[in-house]
């Protein structure tokens, strides 16, 4: 299967705690992420997931 690389959802948001937390091996601490969100910084485009066919397996997010 084909790796595929683009802009988060609002339905991609849960998904995206979990790779988190499992990244991390923390849980919650995909609860970062969200608070990142609500910033007004924010660039929505600048947060990333990596899929293989329809499963979210990765997330990168930029921030200033």
């Amino acid at each position: 299967m084909e790796l595929r690389i683009r802009a988060e959802r609002k339905e991609d948001y849960s998904r995206i705690t979990e790779v988190t937390d499992l990244a991390f091996r923390q849980k919650n601490k995909g609860r970062l992420i969200v608070g990142l969100r609500r910033n007004p910084d924010f660039i929505p485009e600048l947060s990333l997931v990596a899929e293989i066919g329809n499963e979210i397996i990765g997330h990168i997010f930029f921030s200033r």
